[in-house]
Protein backbone atom coordinates (compact mmCIF):
# COMPACT_ATOMS: atom_id res chain seq x y z
CA UNK A 1 0.00 0.00 0.00
CA UNK A 2 2.83 2.38 0.82
CA UNK A 3 4.34 1.79 -2.62
CA UNK A 4 1.03 2.70 -4.29
CA UNK A 5 0.74 5.88 -2.23
CA UNK A 6 4.33 6.80 -3.12
CA UNK A 7 3.69 6.18 -6.84
CA UNK A 8 0.55 8.31 -6.78
CA UNK A 9 2.40 11.11 -4.99
CA UNK A 10 5.24 10.84 -7.53
CA UNK A 11 2.75 10.96 -10.42
CA UNK A 12 1.09 14.07 -8.99
CA UNK A 13 4.48 15.76 -8.58
CA UNK A 14 5.55 14.73 -12.08
CA UNK A 15 2.38 16.22 -13.58
CA UNK A 16 3.01 19.43 -11.64
CA UNK A 17 6.59 19.62 -12.93
CA UNK A 18 5.50 18.87 -16.52
CA UNK A 19 2.86 21.56 -16.29
CA UNK A 20 5.41 24.06 -14.97
CA UNK A 21 7.87 23.19 -17.76
CA UNK A 22 5.10 23.45 -20.36
CA UNK A 23 4.04 26.84 -18.99
CA UNK A 24 7.65 27.98 -19.37
CA UNK A 25 7.53 27.03 -23.07
CA UNK A 26 9.53 23.80 -22.90
CA UNK A 27 8.69 21.57 -25.89
CA UNK A 28 9.64 18.50 -23.86
CA UNK A 29 7.55 19.73 -20.93
CA UNK A 30 4.54 20.17 -23.22
CA UNK A 31 5.06 16.68 -24.65
CA UNK A 32 5.32 15.00 -21.25
CA UNK A 33 2.38 17.00 -19.87
CA UNK A 34 0.26 15.83 -22.82
CA UNK A 35 1.39 12.25 -22.29
CA UNK A 36 0.54 12.44 -18.59
CA UNK A 37 -2.94 13.74 -19.44
CA UNK A 38 -3.34 10.64 -21.64
CA UNK A 39 -2.26 8.40 -18.78
CA UNK A 40 1.12 7.53 -20.31
CA UNK A 41 3.75 7.98 -17.66
CA UNK A 42 6.89 6.65 -19.36
CA UNK A 43 8.18 8.09 -22.64
CA UNK A 44 9.66 4.71 -23.58
CA UNK A 45 6.20 3.15 -23.48
CA UNK A 46 4.70 5.46 -26.13
CA UNK A 47 5.09 2.99 -29.01
CA UNK A 48 3.80 0.09 -26.90
CA UNK A 49 0.83 2.17 -25.73
CA UNK A 50 -0.02 3.23 -29.28
CA UNK A 51 0.22 -0.38 -30.50
CA UNK A 52 -2.13 -1.57 -27.76
CA UNK A 53 -4.55 1.34 -27.43
CA UNK A 54 -3.94 3.92 -30.15
CA UNK A 55 -3.46 7.54 -29.16
CA UNK A 56 -6.49 9.67 -28.69
CA UNK A 57 -5.61 13.27 -27.89
CA UNK A 58 -8.25 15.80 -27.01
CA UNK A 59 -8.63 19.10 -25.25
CA UNK A 60 -5.58 20.22 -23.31
CA UNK A 61 -3.52 17.13 -24.27
CA UNK A 62 -4.05 17.89 -27.96
CA UNK A 63 -3.18 21.57 -27.46
CA UNK A 64 0.03 20.69 -25.61
CA UNK A 65 1.08 18.00 -28.10
CA UNK A 66 0.51 20.34 -31.05
CA UNK A 67 2.49 23.12 -29.32
CA UNK A 68 5.34 20.70 -28.60
CA UNK A 69 5.39 19.49 -32.21
CA UNK A 70 5.29 23.07 -33.50
CA UNK A 71 8.25 23.84 -31.21
CA UNK A 72 10.24 21.16 -33.04
CA UNK A 73 10.19 18.20 -30.61
CA UNK A 74 10.33 15.07 -32.86
CA UNK A 75 8.53 12.64 -30.50
CA UNK A 76 5.62 15.09 -30.40
CA UNK A 77 5.59 15.27 -34.21
CA UNK A 78 5.26 11.50 -34.30
CA UNK A 79 2.59 11.32 -31.59
CA UNK A 80 0.53 14.12 -33.11
CA UNK A 81 0.67 12.37 -36.49
CA UNK A 82 -0.56 9.15 -34.90
CA UNK A 83 -3.43 10.94 -33.19
CA UNK A 84 -4.41 12.75 -36.37
CA UNK A 85 -4.35 9.55 -38.43
CA UNK A 86 -6.50 7.54 -36.03
CA UNK A 87 -10.05 6.97 -37.19
CA UNK A 88 -11.20 7.12 -33.56
CA UNK A 89 -9.16 10.23 -32.79
CA UNK A 90 -10.49 13.20 -30.89
CA UNK A 91 -7.83 15.27 -32.70
CA UNK A 92 -10.26 15.92 -35.55
CA UNK A 93 -11.53 19.45 -36.26
CA UNK A 94 -14.15 20.73 -33.82
CA UNK A 95 -17.55 19.16 -34.50
CA UNK A 96 -16.16 16.61 -36.98
CA UNK A 97 -16.06 12.84 -36.66
CA UNK A 98 -14.33 10.29 -38.83
CA UNK A 99 -17.76 9.25 -40.11
CA UNK A 100 -18.69 12.83 -40.97
CA UNK A 101 -15.45 13.26 -42.87
CA UNK A 102 -15.94 10.06 -44.86
CA UNK A 103 -12.44 8.79 -45.59
CA UNK A 104 -10.02 10.38 -43.17
CA UNK A 105 -7.62 12.93 -44.65
CA UNK A 106 -4.17 11.92 -43.41
CA UNK A 107 -2.35 14.86 -45.01
CA UNK A 108 -1.65 16.63 -41.70
CA UNK A 109 -0.51 13.38 -40.05
CA UNK A 110 1.83 12.68 -42.97
CA UNK A 111 3.17 16.24 -42.76
CA UNK A 112 4.05 15.76 -39.07
CA UNK A 113 5.69 12.37 -39.72
CA UNK A 114 7.63 13.91 -42.60
CA UNK A 115 8.89 16.71 -40.34
CA UNK A 116 9.99 14.16 -37.74
CA UNK A 117 11.58 11.94 -40.38
CA UNK A 118 13.54 14.88 -41.81
CA UNK A 119 15.32 15.33 -38.48
CA UNK A 120 16.02 11.59 -38.26
CA UNK A 121 13.28 10.52 -35.83
CA UNK A 122 13.03 6.74 -36.30
CA UNK A 123 9.39 6.33 -35.23
CA UNK A 124 8.32 9.10 -37.60
CA UNK A 125 10.15 7.37 -40.44
CA UNK A 126 8.49 4.07 -39.55
CA UNK A 127 5.04 5.68 -39.44
CA UNK A 128 5.64 7.31 -42.81
CA UNK A 129 6.77 3.97 -44.25
CA UNK A 130 3.73 2.23 -42.80
CA UNK A 131 1.51 4.88 -44.33
CA UNK A 132 3.12 4.36 -47.72
CA UNK A 133 2.62 0.59 -47.53
CA UNK A 134 -0.88 0.48 -46.07
CA UNK A 135 -2.73 3.57 -47.25
CA UNK A 136 -4.00 4.70 -50.60
CA UNK A 137 -0.60 5.63 -52.01
CA UNK A 138 -0.83 4.23 -55.52
CA UNK A 139 1.48 6.16 -57.80
CA UNK A 140 5.11 7.20 -57.87
CA UNK A 141 3.97 10.83 -57.61
CA UNK A 142 2.03 10.10 -54.40
CA UNK A 143 5.06 8.35 -52.89
CA UNK A 144 7.26 11.33 -53.83
CA UNK A 145 4.73 13.75 -52.33
CA UNK A 146 4.50 11.77 -49.08
CA UNK A 147 8.26 11.38 -48.64
CA UNK A 148 9.46 14.65 -50.20
CA UNK A 149 12.68 12.97 -51.22
CA UNK A 150 13.57 11.34 -47.90
CA UNK A 151 16.20 8.72 -48.61
CA UNK A 152 18.34 6.65 -46.28
CA UNK A 153 20.09 8.89 -43.83
CA UNK A 154 20.72 8.46 -40.16
CA UNK A 155 18.33 7.42 -37.49
CA UNK A 156 17.50 8.56 -33.99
Amino acid sequence: RAVLEWREAAAVEARRLYSHAASAGSAEGMFFAAMALCGITKHGTLSAHIAAHGLCLSGEALRLMRASAESGFPPAMYALGVALSSSDSNALPEGQTAASLGELDDSEAVAWWRRGAKVGHAASRAALGQYLLCRAVRTEEEVAAATLGLRGGGHK
